[in-house]
């Protein structure tokens, strides 16, 4: 398990907050809010909300150049 995933869960438990609470207020799956904690996905809304909850600051996005971008 990461740093983050240890500080997020604990921090959620700490304020009773579920991951299920977490994944209807961003609008997303549970897996989603489980990827997010666990640093294998990013999500701004869930980032967000958890930042929002708990207070812990995810590492900023990193912008890809356009010529890297999916959509080119």
């Amino acid at each position: 398990m990461t740093e983050q995933a240890k500080k997020v869960r604990s921090l959620l438990i700490q304020k009773g907050i579920t991951q299920k609470m977490v994944a209807e207020m961003a609008n997303v799956k549970p897996s989603c809010v489980s990827s997010v904690i666990n640093g294998r996905g990013r999500s701004y809304k869930v980032e967000s909300v958890i930042t929002k909850l708990t207070g812990y600051q995810f590492p900023q996005f990193e912008r890809v150049p356009r010529s890297l971008a999916a959509n080119n």
